[in-house]
């Protein structure tokens, strides 16, 4: 759920983010905040009430898609209806189309500021924050699921998300159709690990073995059944 500071003086944020996207491929990386204001119609002191430095505008440009695709998605009525898979898919398709209105911006700084930051951007955060959603609020999941979806689970989930991303800004095929696959291949997956139910049944044998107390038990058919898998 988005916060109302997410909102405040959204579009004029974006707008001097995009201006400052622009004006980074048009001068090969170089930019004064005077020439972002300008661009936008607004004196520098202005842009200060939004911004510190030129670091936080190219940081918020990133923040700003997971604001715009909850924007979206506020938009599509029957968006709580989706399966995991659908859900994920279209942000990763979304955050595509939005990165492609600025897609040589994006190609030039997504590796350096993103992939390579030293911590964690605000970015990322929000990617998390969204993804948790989706799990949280997944009515078709395992019982079990619950246990695996943590903050390292998240950690990766957007890990693959972004490498996904770097994948689509390499990819040559026509329409950036092997991204497509591969962002359905990957989804479905996640979705199919969450959604089976081996995880649960797994638990529930953990828990009949132990409350039984048959795994401290010579029993001859559960010596059997572990004997016979060889540890590799």
């Amino acid at each position: 759920m988005m916060k109302d500071t997410e909102l405040e003086n959204f579009p004029e944020k974006l707008a001097i983010a995009d201006a400052a996207a622009q004006l980074y491929v048009a001068q090969n990386g170089s930019f004064t905040l005077h020439e972002v204001a300008g661009k936008v119609d607004i004196n520098v002191g202005e842009l200060f009430q939004y911004f510190s430095d030129q670091q936080e505008i190219m940081y918020f440009y990133y923040a700003s898609l997971v604001t715009r695709y909850r924007l979206m998605i506020d938009e599509i009525e029957e968006f709580s209806s989706f399966t995991l898979s659908e859900k994920l898919s279209n942000f990763a398709y979304a955050s595509f189309d939005m990165m492609q209105e600025r897609e040589e911006f994006v190609s030039q700084t997504f590796e350096s500021y993103i992939l390579n930051s030293c911590k964690k951007t605000e970015y990322e955060q929000k990617i998390e924050e969204l993804f948790s959603e989706f799990f949280e609020k997944d009515t078709g999941k395992s019982a079990s699921s619950d246990l695996v979806i943590n903050k390292c689970s998240l950690r990766l989930f957007r890990k693959k998300y972004l490498h996904l991303v770097k994948f689509w800004l390499y990819d040559e095929s026509e329409d950036k159709e092997v991204t497509i696959e591969l962002t359905d291949k990957v989804t479905g997956l996640i979705e199919e690990a969450l959604y089976t139910s081996v995880v649960d049944r797994s638990f529930d044998l953990a828990k009949f073995l132990f409350s039984n107390d048959i795994i401290s038990q010579k029993v001859p058919l559960w010596e059997k059944l572990t004997t016979s898998f060889e540890i590799r």
